[in-house]
Parts: structure tokens; C-alpha cells; sequence
């Protein structure tokens, strides 16, 4: 038997240019569109209760504390292993948006880019391609100071900050497997003049913008006192979707901002494992396509690296939310005026739009051994849906 080659929307026989043929689904190499690689470590260090409740605010407390334990070396090991395990996983670029940054005393390094030279390393040893989406982070949030246990990640100035992605430019140019791109963490994390700052730059080198966005109530709380609107309304309004722009998370919408997205056309990041994980809340799939908005997939925390996972959960949550099943599918089913597998739905968004948010051209294949037990049964029709609606941990070949 030949090999099946995905093309989007149905299979092929084949196998793509350079890679072996047999009994093997290729489909495009996912693509980790947001990771945190040195929060690999957190992996079960704050699954307890205490009194008074816990919530993302709480955990992001213990994540601080790890933060700061983490020397040079240390973080290079633990992003190698988050990486490896991304490759295992069928990963083969991630972007990562990093933003620990100084010595843990709060005092800069030689080489301000140290530790992302350090995760760099950390890829390229694991042999994953990167998209290193330096993080500016100013302050503790709106109208607060940075607070102690947040110097690592601090930057005083937007000219230091622009200075050092240069320095990143320059470094790894025509560096293979390698990209650079801008991160202001945050709106909480930045004033209105760095967010301006930051898209210029972004459009006039021609790389990506990626900033968390509308993941917990309280930013949008935050964001309503200081610029009398939520955060894509802020966003819309400075200009930033001029910039090759993703917004990571973008849980809690409301209709004008889903409006603007759909005007606009940013790149979505979903990272459902970890929203679930911190008690975020769900993506607003279902209202995010029928708006044609590009949704791609990161693993941010690293709770899990299952890229397989993540999609099914984009698609179950919305089969929770409204109580019907192929929920994602039926949007592109009425416009076609026939069936539509809900596989093919979501394998895009594990690669092709995560390419598309970090600027990719192309990216490697994997394959799925079809003699796998998870997959006895499958068809041509069935065989996206079987592959990321019904298998469990299932690896490439």
C-alpha cells in the first residue's frame, strides 16, 4: 500500500518529495505557535489547594517563584527538554515567547540576549526550528511599578528593548531553523506608546507581533479603567493589527471585539490544555470562524505537549458550550452545501496557521503509521477525524 498525503481537505496517494513511502499519513509538521519552554518545570508544582481558592493569579505566583531559580544553564536544560518532547510530539517549530531575560538578581548580562541565546541552543541541540518572540515587559500593570519577583523580565526603556531585537536580527541572520519576533507581553505589561513603538518596528523589519491578550476578566477589567475599552478595542485603535499580529488566548470577547477580529484578521492562539489547566475560560471557536479568523495552537505551559489533544479540545469545548457535536464543521458544511469532516476543520490550525502567525513559508512533514492500532478502521473519508478525534497519545512514525 502507498502512502496518504493530506492536502486540507481530503487525501491523496503519496508521499511528499524526499520522504519514504509505506503505510504512512503524512500530514504538515505542527507548528507551536506560543511556548513558555523553561514553564516545562512547573509541570505539577502547583496541582494543590490552599485556603482562600486558587486561580490563574495564584498560579502565576508559583510561576515567578520558578522564574527566578533558573540560571543560564539550568534554563538551557530545561527549554531542551520542553523541545524534545515537542519533537516526539510532531512539533518541528515553536514560538517561543520568552521573557526571562536578566540574572536573578535583576542585574543585566554581559550579552543582554544571553538567555535567549541560551533557548536558542536549546532548539537547535533539540532539533526544532524557532521563532524567538522577545518579550517587552515594563511594568507590573496598569499604573503600577514592576514588582520584585518580576525583574528578570523587566526592560526600562522601549529604545533598550527595539536595541536588543536588533541585536537578535543581526546575530541570526540567515541562521537555519532560526526567526526572530517581537512580543509585548501584554496590555497590562506595556503603555499605549511602547505598543505603537513595537508595531512600527514589526512592520518596517517585516516580522510577527504576537501579545497575550483577554485571557482572564481581570485584564479586560484593567484595561476598561485605563483606556475606557477592552483590550482588542485598544489594539484596534493603536494601529497593531497593521503588524503581522497574533493574539494569544483571546478567551473572554466581546461581540465588537469579535467584530474587529473579523475585520482585521489577526491570527488567533489557542492553547487549550493550558487555559484548562489555569481555569481560564473557552475560546470562542464557533464565533472566531464563521468570522473567518485564523485559529493556531500553542501548548504555553506545557501541562501536556499533544498537539492532537489540543485540537479536539478546541472542537469539544464548543460541542459543550452549544450542546451539538461537529459544531466547527457545520460552519463550512452550509457553505458548501454538503459533508465536512471535522479532522479537516482542525489539522490546519495545527500547522498551517501557525506557519502563517510566525511568518513560515513551509515546514516538514510527519507521518502516522496507518497500521497503528488507534487507527484500525480508518477510511479516506474518516481518516483526519480518526487521527485527531480518536486516537490517545498517539506519536509520529
Amino acid at each position: 500500500m502507498t502512502s496518504l498525503l493530506w492536502t486540507e481537505n481530503s487525501w491523496v496517494s503519496g508521499s511528499p518529495q524526499g520522504y519514504p513511502d509505506g503505510q504512512i499519513a503524512w500530514v504538515p509538521g505542527f507548528v507551536n505557535a506560543h511556548s513558555h519552554a523553561f514553564q516545562h518545570a512547573m509541570r505539577a508544582r502547583a496541582e494543590y489547594a490552599t485556603p482562600g481558592g486558587d486561580d490563574f493569579w495564584t498560579w502565576r505566583n508559583a510561576m515567578y517563584e520558578l522564574a527566578l531559580s533558573l540560571g543560564p544553564e539550568e534554563l538551557y536544560q530545561v527549554s531542551k527538554d520542553a523541545f524534545s518532547e515537542m519533537r516526539q510530539a510532531g512539533i518541528v517549530h515553536v514560538g517561543e515567547f520568552h521573557y526571562v531575560h536578566h540574572a536573578q538578581d535583576g542585574s543585566r548580562y554581559a550579552d543582554p540576549n544571553e538567555l535567549a541565546h541560551q533557548v536558542i541552543r536549546a532548539a537547535q541541540d533539540a532539533g526544532i526550528g524557532i521563532t524567538l518572540l522577545l518579550v517587552a515587559y515594563h511594568r507590573a500593570g496598569f499604573g503600577r511599578a514592576a514588582e520584585p519577583h518580576q525583574r528578570r523580565f523587566i526592560e526600562p526603556t522601549l529604545e533598550g528593548y527595539l536595541s536588543r531585537v536588533e541585536a537578535l536580527l543581526e546575530r541570526y541572520k540567515g541562521a537555519d531553523g532560526v526567526n526572530i519576533g517581537v512580543a509585548p507581553h501584554s496590555i497590562r505589561a506595556v503603555p499605549a506608546e511602547w505598543l505603537s513603538g513595537i508595531r512600527d518596528f514589526a512592520v518596517e523589519h517585516g516580522i510577527p507581533l504576537h501579545i497575550h491578550a483577554n485571557e482572564q476578566v481581570r485584564e479586560i477589567e484593567e484595561s476598561k479603567a485605563e483606556y475606557g475599552k477592552p483590550p482588542v478595542l485598544v489594539f484596534d485603535e493603536l494601529g497593531l493589527f497593521e503588524a503581522h499580529t497574533t493574539l494569544v488566548h483571546a478567551t473572554h470577547l466581546s461581540v465588537e471585539e469579535l467584530d474587529v477580529l473579523g475585520r482585521a484578521k489577526p491570527v488567533i492562539c489557542a492553547c487549550p490544555t493550558t487555559e484548562r489547566n489555569l481555569g481560564d475560560g473557552f475560546l470562542p471557536a464557533l464565533e472566531l470562524v464563521k468570522r473567518d479568523v485564523p485559529i493556531c495552537i500553542g501548548s504555553d505551559s506545557h501541562t501536556q505537549v499533544d498537539f492532537i489533544e489540543e485540537m479536539r479540545i478546541i472542537e469539544y469545548h464548543e460541542r459543550l458550550r452549544y450542546q451539538r457535536r461537529n459544531v466547527l464543521a457545520q460552519v463550512y458544511s452550509e457553505r458548501v452545501g454538503g459533508p465536512v469532516e471535522t479532522g479537516d476543520v482542525l489539522l490546519p490550525m495545527s500547522s498551517k496557521n501557525g506557519a502563517l502567525s510566525l511568518g513560515l513559508d513551509s515546514v516538514d512533514w510527519i507521518g502516522f503509521d496507518l497500521e497503528h492500532p488507534a487507527l484500525k478502521g480508518w477510511t479516506e473519508q474518516t481518516l483526519s477525524s480518526h487521527l485527531v478525534l480518536c486516537t490517545s497519545g498517539l506519536r509520529p512514525a
